[in-house]
């Protein structure tokens, strides 16, 4: 299955993401400032230990958002060069969206977004973010705490 997500249904759509996690999810994104009830989902996803994977845009230093995601909720935050990518993914979904994990995002842009459902997609998404096109760039990522 796959739809076109619009402004008000992609937040959901993330959340929901996050929530039907069962093996990994990937949320990727240049810019993070959550809104409450995706902190909460993800306050919940680190409860039940599930296995999330933050990549965003390098910068001079993590934002406090950023740092909270490791240190409190153990999650791996990834740092790539240039990145303009928003993708959201667990083993069963993948969202490719115009949207930011951004507060501002949510409230105040036109967004538009798409899902795509079914294992063999998610799988060649991963295969592309993990081997190829986004985390195997040479020189280009900084590695917070990634351990697979």
């Amino acid at each position: 299955m796959s739809k076109i997500l619009t402004s008000h249904q992609i937040p959901g759509a993330v959340i929901d993401l996050i929530e039907e996690t069962k093996e990994f999810c990937f949320l990727i994104t240049p810019y993070y400032k959550p809104w409450n009830l995706l902190e909460r989902a993800l306050e919940k996803a680190a409860n039940l230990e599930k296995k999330i994977v933050f990549i965003f845009r390098a910068r001079d230093s993590l934002t406090n958002e950023m740092k909270l995601l490791n240190e409190k909720f153990g999650f791996d935050v990834v740092m790539v060069e240039n990145l303009h990518t928003k993708l959201y993914m667990n083993e069963r979904k993948v969202i490719l969206s115009s949207m930011n994990l951004y507060d501002s995002s949510k409230e105040n842009n036109y967004e538009l977004g798409y899902i795509l459902e079914g294992k063999r997609q998610a799988q060649e998404f991963k295969e592309k973010i993990i081997g190829g096109d986004i985390l195997c760039v040479s020189g280009n990522v900084k590695m917070e705490h990634l351990a697979w």
